[in-house]
């Protein structure tokens, strides 16, 4: 199944980009779909490559503190894009395992940071440079 596969390669290539990211504080996920689920590495996550403070994780590990840990990671990254940018992703779809929605969420959190950052440095022209053969 072709969709399968490519979700197969999202999960790998992802969670390759997340690994990368954590490695500069020692942590790392092993499933995107589940390792992001209480939201703490999610908070980590943005911490890292916004290079400021996230909100500090609930302690606890219930549902109720999951929602919670997410829901911050999800206004936290309102703040830093604008809510006129942000994806339509719930803290329940995290916390409740949905595979496609995480990926989606992972691949914003990439695409807005990452891909700015050369925007940022090299300009408009520098992506439609790389667009035109």
């Amino acid at each position: 199944n072709i969709g399968s596969d490519y979700q197969d390669i999202q999960i790998r290539t992802l969670t390759k980009w997340v690994n990368a990211q954590l490695a500069q504080v020692n942590e790392s996920i092993d499933n995107i779909k589940t390792d992001l689920r209480d939201g703490k590495k999610l908070l980590k996550l943005l911490s890292v490559i916004s290079n400021e403070a996230a909100p500090k994780p609930e302690r606890m590990n219930m549902r109720i503190h999951q929602l919670a840990n997410v829901a911050q990671a999800l206004g936290f990254l309102e703040k830093q894009v604008g809510s006129d940018t942000m994806p339509d992703i719930g803290n329940e779809a995290i916390v409740n395992g949905d595979a496609k929605k995480t990926l989606a969420l992972i691949f914003f959190i990439m695409l807005k940071y990452q891909i700015q950052l050369i925007v940022t440095e090299h300009g408009d022209d520098y992506l439609q440079s790389l667009c035109v053969s």
